[in-house]
């Protein structure tokens, strides 16, 4: 996978007197799950590396379908800083899309948005329990027991995959957290808990761990949002424009709710971790016709010309 250049020095801001050499990292990218993004992203010249499962840059205007829906992946990249493998079980999926006028507390349904929201990007699946929905095509691997022996269930001899899923089937409408001031903006997104689950004989279902080394690339589910952009305005460009943001908090991490990443266990783990996450600004683009489609306008244009003569 590419990597973006300048998140090191946006971490390196958001962490004044602590090197970056001197902690785990887990980076925080989205990633092309979308044909129409890439058909964009090529057409428009904007990454011509472009193609499903690749990291998408976020030093250029990601291009989306004006007026529709469309979906990325989000992912992890290790980064080890010669701590080695890292055992890891639950992720915590915190995508911000919007702002609002929020006091302290969480919703089962989207959280809702006021005068002072954008109202440019939203999750397909709104109403409450529903935020799951949104969530597809989730990443798979290896699964380990709390002994961080490999899990063998049926005992074959083959070690077992366990494939990511909410916890508790749902999400949670968020935000970013602050003062508990009923009159502070705060980023309004949607929080996941993600686990990798794998199937017991009894027909249950219990949660694993995964082995990740260093540099590894876990690729972790599809989330999909419409957007309301028309053609060519962006959103996120502004330094106030939410955009779509992959909120972490930047510093060693403790296990805060409102924040993207793995939450560490000093006694299996006692380094400092650090969670980056990374801003998209987005932009409203003119879908581009699949090429049989284009072939199909093609075909009708000569029919009418051949009509007119």
């Amino acid at each position: 996978m590419r990597k973006i250049a300048g998140l090191g020095l946006v971490a390196a801001a958001l962490l004044p007197g602590l090197a970056l050499a001197q902690a785990r990292q887990f980076r925080y990218f989205l990633t092309y799950q979308d044909p129409q993004l890439v058909q964009l992203a090529r057409s428009s010249g904007s990454d011509s590396d472009a193609e499903i499962g690749a990291e998408i840059p976020n030093n250029v205007s990601l291009a989306v379908p004006s007026l529709s829906t469309f979906s990325v992946g989000v992912s992890m990249q290790h980064i080890a800083n010669g701590y080695g493998s890292v055992f890891l079980r639950t992720f915590q999926s915190y995508v911000v899309y919007d702002r609002a006028i929020l006091s302290n507390v969480a919703y089962t349904s989207a959280a809702p948005l006021d005068a002072s929201s954008f109202r440019k990007i939203s999750p397909v699946y709104t109403a409450s329990n529903q935020l799951s929905q949104n969530l597809s095509e989730f990443g798979s691997g290896t699964v380990y027991d709390v002994h961080r022996n490999p899990v063998d269930v049926n005992g074959d001899g083959v070690p077992d995959i366990a494939t990511y899923g909410t916890s508790a089937g749902r999400g949670m409408g968020a935000y970013i957290g602050g003062s508990d001031s009923a009159v502070q903006a705060r980023g309004v997104g949607t929080n996941f808990s993600i686990t990798p689950n794998y199937d017991l004989l009894d027909g249950f279902v219990a949660s694993g761990w995964r082995k990740i080394v260093p540099g590894e690339v876990v690729h972790f589910c599809t989330s999909t949002y419409t957007n309301a952009l028309s053609l060519g305005e962006t959103y996120g460009a502004n330094g106030f424009e939410t955009g779509l943001h992959l909120y972490t908090t930047g510093g060693e991490q403790t296990g805060h709710g409102n924040n993207m990443g793995f939450r560490r266990n000093v006694d299996d783990y006692p380094e400092p971790w650090q969670n980056i996450g990374a801003k998209y600004t987005l932009i409203g683009a003119a879908p581009v016709p699949e090429p049989g489609g284009m072939v199909g306008l093609l075909a009708g244009l000569g029919m009418m010309i051949r009509r007119r003569r």
